[in-house]
C-alpha cells in the first residue's frame, strides 16, 4: 500500500516536472522571439537615426544655399539701379 502511494506521488511529481519543463520551453521560445524583435527594432532605429542625420545635414546645406541666394538677391537689388544709371549716363554722353 505504501509503495503504491509512493509511486502515485512520484507519478504526480513527474507530471508536474513535465508541465514545468514544457512551460519553461514555451517561455524560452517566446523570449527568443522577443529578443529577435528587439534586435530588429534596434537595427531599424539605428537606420532611422542615420537617415535623420543625413536629412539634417541636407537641410543645413539647403539653408546655406538659401542664405547665399538671399545675399545674391540683395546684391542684385542694390547693384541693378547703379548699373542702369551708369548705362543711361553713358548713352546720354554718346548722344551729346
Amino acid at each position: 500500500m505504501e509503495d503504491r502511494r509512493a509511486h502515485q506521488r512520484l507519478d504526480v511529481a513527474e507530471a508536474q516536472i513535465g508541465n514545468v519543463t514544457t512551460t519553461i520551453e514555451k517561455h524560452l521560445s517566446e523570449h527568443s522571439k522577443f529578443e529577435k524583435a528587439l534586435a530588429d527594432n534596434v537595427k531599424m532605429t539605428t537606420e532611422i537615426a542615420k537617415n535623420t542625420a543625413e536629412l539634417v545635414e541636407l537641410f543645413k546645406v539647403l539653408l546655406a544655399i538659401a542664405k547665399g541666394a538671399n545675399w545674391i538677391r540683395s546684391f542684385i537689388i542694390w547693384v541693378t539701379p547703379v548699373v542702369v544709371a551708369y548705362g543711361g549716363f553713358l548713352i546720354w554722353l554718346k548722344g551729346m
